[in-house]
């Protein structure tokens, strides 16, 4: 089996199928501060309070999760354009919670 590179992940080409299939393994993106998400990001960890700004200028289905690993304050979700759930800014302050966001083309859905 060849491991190839795709997008910031990986493919792995199986000779019993002939084909490609698409690994299980991400990359994870761990911030102590302030953050602008990019596009090649996918699972972004926060170890301390923050402000992580999603990009609303990126292709629609854009997709990331959203780890806060911090000890104390908040991290806080804003996109850089439009809403997130409705509102200006999500906002996670619980240790070790995670957010799954998907940006729709003007606002951002979290799961």
């Amino acid at each position: 089996m060849a491991t190839v590179p795709y997008d910031g992940a990986s493919l792995v080409y199986s000779a019993s199928t002939g084909g490609a299939v698409a690994s299980n393994r991400v990359p994870v993106n761990t911030k102590s501060g302030n953050y602008t998400l990019l596009y090649t990001d996918f699972v972004v960890r926060f170890t301390a309070a923050a402000t992580a700004t999603l990009d609303s200028t990126l292709p629609v289905g854009t997709a990331y999760r959203i780890k806060f690993k911090g000890t104390s304050g908040v991290l806080t979700i804003t996109p850089s354009s439009g809403l997130i759930e409705g509102v200006a800014s999500l906002v996670v302050a619980t240790h070790s919670a995670a957010v799954d966001v998907v940006f729709d083309g003007t606002n951002w859905d979290a799961f």
